[in-house]
């Protein structure tokens, strides 16, 4: 039970149905976070499967090497590939970390001109 009807008799009284279209609007409401969260199911497994495929732990700031160490951002920036890298971005990735040469992401983007992943 909703506390506020204690406190104040008669607020929150309407229902759902009393409210015209609310329920037509909760419907699509629904059918757009259903396809948000389909969508985001999907990028994961892209950007996991990428991640595996470049020699990276399936985490955003995954990092490989040992002596020269280079991030998952950092390569998907070398690569171009903006998709994984605004991906990568959404999934948590530290775009202000540095690799072995003391390079972010960035920097890999503005040295290979890629104009692309200098806006994301």
């Amino acid at each position: 039970e909703n506390p506020r009807r204690k406190l104040w008799p008669g607020m929150c009284q309407a229902k759902k149905e009393d409210v015209p279209g609310a329920t037509e609007t909760q419907r699509k409401m629904e059918k757009i976070v259903a396809m948000h969260q389909k969508d985001l199911s999907k990028a994961r497994q892209v950007v996991s499967s990428w991640l595996t495929s470049n020699g990276f732990p399936v985490d955003a700031n995954g990092k490989k090497g040992v002596l020269f160490v280079t991030f998952a951002l950092h390569e998907a920036v070398k690569q171009r590939n903006s998709y994984i890298v605004a991906k990568l971005l959404l999934f948590g990735a530290n775009a202000t970390i540095r690799d072995s040469w003391c390079r972010t992401a960035y920097d890999y983007a503005k040295r290979g001109k890629d104009n692309e992943a200098q806006e994301i």
